[in-house]
Parts: C-alpha cells; sequence; structure tokens
C-alpha cells in the first residue's frame, strides 16, 4: 500500500490471503497490466481507498490501464474489487483490464470522480453516495443506471438479458434518431425494443 506518495505497479503478478493494495491519503496510483489475485482468508478488497483519520479527509486517485484482477476460493466474507471508504475524496480512472469472481466489481460508499472508460466486469456495482460514470466496457449485470450522456448500454444476446457493453449512441435506428438529448435510460430502451441486431466486440474479441 501506499501513503503521500505516487507509485505504478507495472506488470506485476501478485497473489495475497491480505488485502491488496491499500491507498492512504495524499497517494495515486496507477496500474500498467500484471496479474493481481487475493484469497480466501483476511483480505477481501483488492483495491481499498481508505483513510485512518477521522479529522481530516483523505485525497486518493488510482488509475488501471490493464491487468487482471481476481479473487480465488471465496469463503463468506463479501468481497469488492475495488472499494472506498469514508471520508476519501477519490478518483478513479478505470481504461482497461479483467475483474472476475467479487461479489462486487466496485463498492463506491462515498461520491467522488470514478470513470470507467472499458474493461470487463463480472461483478455487480454497489453504490452509496458514489456513482460512476461508464463510457466503455463488457458487463455480467447491466450498467444502465450509470452510463455517460451520449452512451447506452447494449445488449449482446437477443433475449436482452445480457452482458451488456456500453456503446456510444448510435445515429439511427430503424429510422428513429438518436441525440445527446436523449437520458441514457431512454436511449438504452429505444435500443432494447428495436429490431436492429447488434454484436459488440470486446478487447477485439
Amino acid at each position: 500500500g501506499g501513503r503521500n506518495c505516487a507509485f505504478i505497479l507495472d506488470n506485476l503478478n501478485v497473489y495475497t490471503d491480505c488485502h491488496g493494495v491499500i491507498l492512504e491519503k495524499d497517494t495515486t496510483c496507477t496500474v500498467n497490466g500484471g496479474t493481481y489475485v487475493i484469497g480466501d482468508k483476511s483480505g477481501n478488497r483488492l483495491f481499498y481507498l481508505y483513510n485512518s483519520s477521522i479529522l481530516s479527509t483523505a485525497n486518493v486517485q488510482l488509475t488501471i490501464n490493464g491487468g487482471t484482477f481476481s479473487r480465488v476460493d471465496v469463503g463468506s466474507n463479501e468481497s469488492y474489487g475495488i472499494q472506498v471508504g469514508s471520508k476519501v475524496n477519490g478518483t478513479i480512472n478505470i481504461y482497461g483490464g479483467e475483474f472476475t469472481g467479487f461479489d462486487a466489481v466496485l463498492n463506491l460508499g462515498v461520491s467522488g470522480e470514478y470513470n470507467i472508460y472499458g474493461g470487463k466486469y463480472t461483478g455487480t456495482i454497489e453504490v452509496g453516495t458514489g456513482n460512476p460514470t461508464i463510457s466503455g466496457g463488457w458487463f455480467k449485470n447491466n450498467p444502465a443506471n450509470y452510463v455517460a450522456n451520449g452512451y447506452c448500454a447494449v445488449s449482446t444476446t437477443a433475449n436482452n438479458k445480457g452482458p451488456w457493453t456500453v456503446v456510444p449512441y448510435p445515429e439511427k435506428d430503424n429510422g428513429a434518431a438518436y441525440t445527446a438529448a436523449y437520458t441514457p435510460a431512454a436511449a438504452t430502451a429505444l435500443y432494447e425494443n428495436s429490431t436492429r441486431s447488434v454484436a459488440v466486440k470486446v478487447n477485439g474479441e
């Protein structure tokens, strides 16, 4: 973990039975690839934005450019890919990576700046007063409540039961024009009610 520092995790291979990376006050962490795994003991948070002080707010920034992040041998404790604790002024930017095995990919208890631009996620998103803004990525659970303006969550299966990818509004769909005036929820509903066949590639696959 880190406190009052900036550091880069560059293509590391990490396994731990404790918490993964704990980021405290005035810390910036950048993750550039690698494999990060937590096991089934005391650890249930892979990345934890944390504040040990009850008197001040911690400024913490986490950027993930890629990597594989997972929890194995899941026990009774709920597990989080990324959790933001109380009294944290957090900034999270995720551009890529794959998160698997967590009950919640994101657990955002407090407000902050949380952006997802890409990646693959098989867990849920839990929010308190913090909401992510999503403009790309593949999701097992429907992320429609959090998509950015100008984007929509689209089921990649014909029955509209997911998984979902987040993509920009198409210009036209069966004669109905998509514009920035549509809310994310309205755009998603229009897309799901259309007869257009959608196939979206994820990470070039």
